[in-house]
């Protein structure tokens, strides 16, 4: 099951992020029906302060990384570095998250691997913002949009 690392409401208004921790992957924020989103930075101090988007977060989606078999020793310790600092940032700033398989959020809202069938269903649900993951590139930033949506859906605190 999902542990939330915290319960904290505020308001009517709810504000959601995701997170794809990948090295192309995003941080995005969902305040009602707009999206906010930036690029995976590449270093430590820059993700620290990207993460400040996320300040106001009610819960957030953060997606665990795979370890695909041939990834290489090096490869497998950048990515799991990486996902400790979004872990430790989110924890630093006092943001409620929960950690969420590719495959589990991705099956919840009939995806696949499918990088494309990600960017469909992210302009589907968020057409005003569809320029933000215009190019085949910005998937990640249309894997995070979807990730904070999957974040609202699955958020048993959320009143409406």
């Amino acid at each position: 099951g999902q542990s939330y690392t915290d319960v904290r409401v505020h308001g009517d208004r709810m504000i959601y992020g995701g997170i794809d921790p990948g090295k192309k992957g995003a941080i995005a924020r969902l305040d009602g029906h707009h999206i906010d989103a930036i690029e995976m930075p590449s270093t430590v101090k820059e993700v620290l302060d990207a993460l400040q988007i996320l300040g106001d977060a009610d819960l957030v989606a953060v997606e665990k990384p795979i370890y695909p078999a041939m990834i290489g020793i090096k490869n497998a310790t950048t990515i799991a570095l990486n996902y400790g600092v979004l872990l430790a940032g989110l924890t630093k700033i006092a943001v409620p998250f929960v950690q969420i398989s590719p495959v589990k959020w991705k099956k919840s809202l009939d995806l696949s691997r499918d990088k494309d069938l990600s960017r469909q269903r992210a302009t589907e649900l968020f057409p005003d913002q569809a320029h933000l993951w215009k190019y085949k590139r910005q998937d990640g930033i249309a894997e995070a949009a979807l990730l904070s949506w999957w974040a609202k859906q699955t958020d048993f605190r959320r009143s409406e």
